[in-house]
């Protein structure tokens, strides 16, 4: 394995999703702990097919990642399906740290998909992260996910249903902390009918505190900023976009406390917004 400079980054080819993978020797329920103090700006993890990182099922708390950026992977394959472009973790625990996953493709979880498993996120950037269903920054389902002071920019879903352009959060008791969804669309091209376009939240247990979704859109669907239940507490909805709901629309159980909303659209249904 090693690591060459590229236009003025480092780049690993897929040494991580090596280290990672237990095929390497790394077994499930040690610790693996990666950081590098030049910063996610300077250090790059491309991927070459697959997922860029993969956490082994298993892995144990204090697996962590710190200070890089993820990029350019394609997914886990699973059937037809692929999950988690830049890093699949199936049941393990993650500490996410100021990292920018970017730039990522999969059917679900584009930048991050984390099922069963128990994720801190603090200080990471989502972007230009593409899923074809759900999640297209961030997918995360059952397990624990706390995450917090993070940006999701210019992320996209493509299909229908439940599509959360920035996150796509099924997980009980989520906590969501400090963070701002902006540019994030669920469904484009020929696509209807997508929900979330921000955010799709599923358990109405999930809770949003102080966070700011501007200029997000669900495209022929429903809530341009975030869509589903939950409480949204002091968080701020600006600008955005669906054909229901521009600001929010909630389904299965959705509570705002001291919430700002300002020229969210419902179009064509402007008293809908």
């Amino acid at each position: 394995n090693s690591a060459q400079m590229h236009n003025g980054r480092i780049e690993v080819k897929v040494l991580v999703a090596g280290l990672l993978d237990n095929q390497t020797g790394i077994d499930p329920g040690d610790i693996f702990y990666l950081s590098t103090t030049a910063g996610a700006i300077t250090t790059t993890i491309m991927g070459q097919g697959g997922p860029t990182v993969r956490i082994a099922s298993g892995e144990s708390a204090g697996t962590s990642l710190i200070g890089f950026t993820v990029e350019g992977g394609t997914g886990e394959p699973i059937g037809t399906e692929t999950y988690g472009g830049g890093i699949y973790c199936n049941n393990a625990s993650l500490a996410l740290v100021d990292c920018i996953l970017r730039e990522n493709s999969a059917h679900y979880g584009a930048g991050l998909y984390a099922e069963g498993t128990s994720s801190v996120i603090t200080g990471c950037q989502f972007s230009m992260n593409s899923a074809v269903a759900h999640g297209g920054g961030l997918m995360s389902v059952l397990g624990a996910l706390h995450l917090s002071e993070s940006d999701f920019i210019q992320n996209t879903t493509s299909l229908y249903y439940h599509g959360g352009g920035g996150a796509f959060i099924d997980t009980p008791g989520a906590l969501v902390n400090d963070c701002l969804f902006s540019g994030n669309q669920a469904g484009h091209g020929n696509s209807a009918y997508s929900e979330g376009g921000g955010v799709a939240s599923i358990d109405p247990t999930a809770q949003f505190t102080l966070c700011v979704f501007d200029g997000n859109r669900a495209q022929d669907g429903y809530g341009g900023g975030l869509w589903g239940a939950g409480n949204l507490d002091e968080c701020s909805f600006l600008s955005n976009q669906a054909l229901e709901g521009g600001g929010v629309y909630g389904s299965g159980g959705l509570f705002a406390t001291g919430c700002h909303f300002e020229s969210n659209v419902a179009a064509p249904y402007p008293w809908q917004g």
